[in-house]
């Protein structure tokens, strides 16, 4: 916004404007004021509810030692409102005492029950500050409870001692990023004191699994320097990011992966050569959890910087890959794109194959597109 900070709005395209939720300086549902933006994505369920982690007054409280204060929010289409789900320093966090702050990239299901990030005050965290990360489901009732917590043990050993990224279907199964104590800790530029992590997966039944640790074997060659960013479908499907090492001179060399049925492979990678004759040089070059999206067919949708500058979203189906648009892509009655690439671009995608993105024109202007069902 020209304020200088991001709102959250909800657009119904059967219905009219888009509907603010939430924006910086106005007074927050359970008291406070909104401040500093958003955190991560506002994920959306079927029933046209949403859930976010919105900056509150003040953003960097020194209290929180490097966490940024945030509460959690649930919109419902049926209410028209937004109500919090999390109120720093009030909301209970069983086993922590009190709920401190709420960390990025809240999601939801159908049944409308949330997994986020929560930051409470710890012993042995990987801050060494005396706050810590953990996950938690808040229900629909308003109910809080613990999924994941720090010092909780780990797939293969060893114990967590930070959680981020959270995503949860609607049989309630979580996928999750975690980081092992006494691991190297490389440092990502996250709220809070923030190690990289590697993807689990926690059944509806809290069976967990490690799907892709630091230093395990990449599909396609090399090993994973970090994993991060899972995305999970009703059926199973894991889509994530992966860090692999950079030729010398490059800053980023990621790929997205798809794991399915105890498998895992590579959707796209550096290097590879794509549909459209162009190669690709790291796909989600904003490093965004907003850059892909993963639908309950299975298909897949990416960003990726290209040679020569430019860049293109994808979209892998069915396994055909495909390009969606892209530099120089035109739109009738609007111009050519430019880029696709910077920062949070998309796409959002639905399982009837449609695609929400993000796009910069050759004239400067960015422009939200939505492509025809696929």
């Amino acid at each position: 916004m020209t304020l200088g900070r991001d709102a959250v709005f909800l657009m119904d395209l059967r219905s009219g404007p888009p509907r603010l939720l939430a924006r910086a300086g106005l007074a927050a549902p359970g008291g406070g004021w909104w401040d500093g933006g958003v955190l991560g994505c506002t994920p959306l369920n079927d029933s046209g509810d949403a859930v976010f982690a919105y900056g509150l007054k003040p953003f960097e409280a020194a209290e929180l030692k490097g966490f940024a204060k945030a509460g959690l929010y649930r919109y419902s289409r049926a209410r028209r409102e937004a109500s919090p789900v999390v109120v720093p320093g009030v909301t209970a966090a069983p086993g922590f005492g009190v709920l401190q702050s709420v960390g990025q990239h809240p999601t939801l299901n159908r049944t409308g029950e949330v997994v986020f990030p929560g930051v409470v005050q710890v012993t042995g965290a990987s801050s060494g500050r005396g706050l810590g990360q953990a996950l938690f489901f808040a229900h629909p009732s308003g109910a809080v409870v613990k999924a994941v917590a720090l010092g909780d043990v780990a797939p293969g050993g060893g114990v967590f001692d930070y959680l981020v990224n959270p995503w949860i279907n609607d049989a309630g199964d979580v996928a999750f990023g975690g980081h092992i104590a006494g691991e190297e800790c490389i440092s990502v530029p996250l709220f809070g004191p923030a190690c990289a992590e590697s993807i689990y997966f926690r059944t509806a039944g809290r069976v967990l699994r490690s799907i892709a640790h630091q230093g395990d074997l990449a599909p396609g060659g090399g090993a994973f320097r970090w994993a991060w960013g899972p995305v999970l479908n009703n059926a199973g499907h894991l889509v994530f990011m992966g860090e692999l090492p950079p030729p010398t001179g490059v800053g980023a060399a990621r790929g997205i992966f798809l794991h399915n049925g105890g498998t895992t492979l590579a959707i796209a990678r550096p290097g590879d050569i794509m549909p459209d004759g162009r190669k690709i040089l790291t796909v989600n070059p904003g490093s965004i959890m907003g850059n892909y999206s993963l639908n309950d067919r299975g298909d897949v949708c990416f960003t990726a910087a290209l040679e020569n500058g430019e860049s293109a979203l994808y979209l892998r189906s069915h396994r055909t890959m495909e390009l969606v648009a892209g530099t120089g892509t035109g739109i009738p009655g609007l111009g050519t794109i430019s880029s696709v690439g910077d920062l949070i671009h998309g796409g959002a995608l639905n399982n009837r194959g449609k695609i929400l993105f993000w796009a910069i024109l050759g004239d400067g202007n960015g422009v939200l597109l939505l492509t025809p069902p696929r």
